[in-house]
């Protein structure tokens, strides 16, 4: 490390505002009075400021007192015509905001602030400059911190490396820039220095290790304790292949945790242990969804992870375990996904117990603990403030978790799940909005978007044994919240409509295909004659134009479909023929992918062409499409990267493929796929192999689990099998469902519902729904957002609805009411994960009508009468066909 020119030393104070203080003190003193009353106390809620810690420090560079020294070149009368700074204001507001890092201490009791001119500033406790440092100006500062004790303060810079300020060396600054190696391969050459650090990330351990993630896939380490530096090198196994964007620490800073665009890897980088296994790869597309927080439990057994777009956040829980040689093994157990009712993911908080406490912007506190023997998250959802929630931290003096606001600061007891004391924010601009907090001794430092930082004094709190926190059940808070909701709709209205003889034609032998896009307004479909037609809404009026048509071969159309990312992918399947694609807005017509290319592995310079015969196509929600062929080969086409992945040996099924479905995980996406009597779950799109496609399917003797109808699964398994017609995740992914009838009575259809068990590698049958003379023969099937399925049913004679929950039975429905009866033969229906129905029915005067309902009270939303009978209905939620 290098020492650059000596700092600038400068004391400087701001202003007061009479007049916003006099309002702030009103505000403060309505706040103490309701919080006094609230505990019932008349003591005073401001408890005294903490004198400033002293501390030695464990480096040699920083062995001197860590106190600021007085600034003896300045005059003593520059002082005395400073004003002193504001009440409430440790920072004045700045133009030079954008892009600026600030960072709190309390072990020196110091404000470490750089603007986007690239000048560093210390601050004093009472807003007071002591310090300006000049960093490079062409340069830009992405990480600000200051190391847990105070010792040292790290600003990184993109191309600059780190700078290193020492409190008890003020007047220097030092620089890490780059690291210098010697060539192994020459071993009489001279020490050669790599490149500039090009750096993504950095942060702290708490026991002072300072990593830098680069741009290259690399990372380096400085040890404050020993100062050691550590980096990786090329040959590093397991090394990313590309930028690091986030990362963290283990509480005794020895397992790091790091990610780039679409990975997450943990190791113990200063015993040069390898990264072998890809822990996660995110599924959505866009140029802004990546990692965006990493943070270890108390315990290190747990990983939350933050990743998605700038807005729509998504939480990932890791089990994190002993790997051996690669450090550490971690495995996706849990999921939370924003949404309408509780908002943005803002902040997670890891207490004690490795509870995770998520705080949302719709003002919800969701406490989360995974249960390791029952394999399922259990959830406890609280709700703090009707004005929502910007950012929160844990107050670790006293165990509670502080809100803040654009009007308050809110701290929550986690323990009594209730909201302690509140405390409103200094007055500004309703144009100004609030950023983030930090946590001082006794005040909270919240920052503004005109670059001001609010001192808010902290109220007296008592405080919380956060060993006694627990979750022995679900939250009943929320799920009444959202139970008591019914889906509605409004009066149907027509859209467009195509004719038989404009193209919708449809024959018994050549039914009809149609798919819907609702982002781009497109129908596509493809008709008795092999025709595919792409039909455009037309500004005014019903008939839709086409914009699009192309013979297809003669031959059996088995999937149609958009993706559901971003709609401008269609994709069909052929018999005989492969997939065919086609993209909106291209000039160009429709594309085949009839087959692959495989080297013999005997014959090194000979191949083979094999082609595909689809029985299944599903599209993923990332835009990956999967094919299931006759021949018990699958492949996968990504729409985004236009890569292909092909079954080998160890995904092969035996029989044909004939369903499958796609787990909609933002983190740990998996495919299952069915043949006769068999489902393989596979994981992980590294490798073409596929290696994880075991299936266990195993008969559980639990009290949960037994029953009559359970007992039966072995003898229908077995020697004829099942037939698999239709496979379905839940939105957790703890249950798959599958719609199959026995090989030897196609017409008796049912619906068996699975756990997955032992990381997707096992299946238990936990539930399932037989065909019946009174409620018909299951035909279709749809999970709903609270792991419920749906389940449809008809016969000649009778058709019903009905839903079952895997573990529970108390809160099952059923449609329609005894004594009631249905509207006629039901043909066709379809639900969005929200409780919305759609069904179609044949009705006895040889019409037809297509009623909406709501789940759970099954109450009639709409009915659209038709003078033709429908056979076929979809319901688009959000771009998703459903």
């Amino acid at each position: 490390m290098s020492e650059t020119a000596t700092a600038d030393l400068l004391g400087l104070s701001s202003s007061n505002d009479d007049d916003r203080s006099k309002q702030y003190n009103s505000r403060l003193a309505r706040a103490r009075t309701a919080n006094l009353e609230r505990r019932g106390t008349g003591k005073s809620m401001l408890s005294p400021r903490s004198d400033e810690s002293q501390l030695s420090s464990p480096s040699q560079t920083a062995a001197e007192d860590a106190s600021v020294p007085p600034n003896d070149d300045q005059p003593a009368a520059a002082e005395e015509q400073t004003p002193a700074p504001s009440e409430y204001l440790l920072v004045q507001p700045s133009e030079q905001s954008d892009g600026a890092h600030w960072c709190w201490n309390n072990a020196k009791q110091m404000l470490a602030l750089v603007d986007s001119a690239q000048q560093l500033k210390i601050v004093s406790e009472h807003g007071k400059v002591l310090y300006r440092v000049q960093l490079p100006e062409e340069g830009r500062t992405i990480f600000l911190g200051w190391e847990e004790s105070g010792v040292v303060l790290a600003a990184v810079q993109k191309l600059g490396g780190a700078f290193l300020w020492f409190p008890s060396k003020p007047g220097t600054v030092q620089q890490w820039e780059g690291m210098q190696f010697s060539s192994k391969i020459l071993k009489n050459s001279v020490l050669k220095r790599n490149s500039h650090f090009d750096t993504c990330f950095a942060c702290w351990s708490t026991n002072g290790k300072l990593v830098l993630g680069l741009a290259d896939g690399n990372f380096a380490v400085w040890d404050l304790g020993s100062n050691e530096t550590f980096m990786s090198r090329k040959h590093f196994a397991g090394k990313h292949t590309s930028a690091i964007q986030c990362g963290a620490w283990n509480v005794q800073g020895e397992h790091l945790a790091l990610t780039s665009s679409t990975q997450l890897k943990v190791s113990r980088p200063m015993n040069n242990a390898s990264w072998e296994a890809t822990a996660a790869k995110l599924t959505l597309n866009g140029e802004d969804v990546n990692f965006h927080d990493l943070k270890f439990s108390i315990s290190g057994s747990m990983l939350a992870a933050l990743a998605g777009s700038s807005v729509f956040r998504h939480l990932c829980l890791y089990k994190v375990s002993d790997g051996g040689k690669s450090g550490a093994k971690v495995e996706p157990v849990g999921e939370m996904q924003p949404s309408s009712t509780i908002g943005a993911l803002q902040a997670t908080i890891w207490l004690e117990n490795d509870i995770l406490a998520v705080v949302t912007s719709g003002g919800f506190v969701r406490l989360i603990r995974y249960d390791d023997k029952a394999g399922v998250m259990i959830e406890d959802d609280h709700y703090v403030c009707e004005s929502g929630v910007t950012d929160a931290k844990l107050l670790k003096s006293s165990g509670h978790i502080v809100c803040v606001n654009q009007e308050f600061v809110i701290f929550f007891d986690p323990l009594l799940c209730s909201v302690a004391a509140t405390v409103p924010l200094p007055p500004f601009s309703k144009s100004i909005r609030v950023f983030k907090l930090q946590l001082a001794l006794s005040f909270v430092v919240v920052s503004r978007s005109d670059g001001a930082l609010m001192k808010v004094a902290m109220p007296s709190l008592s405080p919380i044994d956060l060993s006694l926190l627990a979750i022995s059940s679900k939250s009943s808070e929320l799920a009444t919240l959202s139970s008591a909701k019914s889906p509605s709709c409004r009066s149907p209205s027509l859209l467009g409509m195509v004719s038989s003889t404009d193209g919708a034609s449809h024959s018994s032998h050549q039914p009809l295909y149609f798919a819907w896009s609702v982002q781009s307004e497109r129908l596509a479909v493809i008709n008795s004659k092999a025709e595919l037609i792409v039909y455009a809404r037309p500004a005014s009026g019903l008939q839709l134009s086409r914009t699009l048509q192309q013979e297809l071969p003669q031959a059996q159309c088995v999937f149609l479909a958009w993706d559901p990312s971003t709609e401008r992918h269609l994709g069909f399947a052929l018999r005989g023929h492969g997939l065919g694609l086609w993209q909106v807005d291209t000039e160009g017509g429709v594309n085949m992918w009839s087959g692959m290319t495989y080297k013999n592995n005997l014959f090194k310079l000979s191949s083979e062409v094999k082609g595909f015969d689809p029985l299944f196509g599903c599209w993923s929600q990332a835009g990956q499409l999967a094919l299931g062929n006759a021949d018990g080969t699958f492949a996968v086409w990504d729409s985004v990267s236009s890569q292909v992945s092909v079954s080998q040996k160890s995904g092969k099924h035996n029989t044909s493929i004939t369903a499958g479905a796609w787990l909609s995980s933002f983190f740990a996406p998996a495919l299952a796929l069915a043949s006769t009597s068999m489902i393989k779950v596979s994981q992980g799109f590294e490798n073409a192999e596929w290696g994880s496609t075991a299936l266990k399917l195993k008969l559980p003797t639990s009290s949960r689990n037994s029953g009559s109808a359970l007992q039966k699964l072995r003898g229908r398994l077995d020697p004829e099998g099942l037939r698999f017609l239709e496979l379905s995740f839940s939105a957790s992914g703890k249950f798959l469902a599958a719609l199959s009838a026995p090989t030897n009575n196609p017409e008796s259809k049912q619906v068996i519902v699975y756990e997955l068990q032992d990381v997707r590698q096992s299946l238990v049958a936990v539930r399932e729904v037989m065909s019946s003379d009174s409620a018909g023969a299951p035909f279709k099937m749809s999970w709903l957002a609270d792991d419920a399925l749906l389940v449809f049913s008809k016969s000649t004679s009778s058709s019903s609805i009905s839903s079952i929950t895997p573990l529970t039975r108390g809160r099952e429905v059923s449609w329609p009411a005894p004594g009631q009866s249905p509207p006629g033969t039901m043909l066709d229906a379809a639900a969005t994960k929200h409780g919305l129905i759609a069904a179609a029915f044949h009705t006895s005067n040889a019409d037809g009508v297509v009623v909406i309902m709501g789940y759970p009270k099954m109450t009639m939303l709409a009915e659209m009468p038709n003078s033709a009978v429908p056979r076929c209905v979809r319901l688009h939620e959000n771009g998703s066909d459903n």
